[in-house]
């Protein structure tokens, strides 16, 4: 981790990887909201990634920064929120953590 708490691109890219697998696993046995709107959240994320591949570093590093950053912020939120409605027997709970 940074100094500052956050992750580096490379560590956040690599998490959302293993997220996406694991919910997208759990998604298709049961499709509950929380793997539903899961996998639409970290979906935007990816469209930001295909807009930025092939551009110069710092180029994806700004546009990351403006228009991923606050959607990493929101769901960091939305899953501690959801963590607190969900059992925490559940593979989707499990997952999230």
């Amino acid at each position: 981790m940074k100094s500052n708490g956050l992750r580096s691109d490379t560590k956040c890219v690599t998490l959302t990887t293993q997220l996406v697998q694991n919910i997208g696993q759990t998604n298709v046995i049961h499709a509950p909201p929380t793997t539903t709107e899961a996998l639409a959240r970290i979906g935007a994320l990816y469209a930001i990634e295909d807009d930025v591949r092939g551009k110069p570093a710092d180029l994806r590093l700004s546009i990351r920064q403006s228009r991923a950053r606050p959607l990493l912020d929101d769901m960091r939120k939305w899953m501690e929120k959801a963590l607190r409605s969900l059992s925490t027997k559940s593979e989707t709970a499990g997952t999230i953590r």
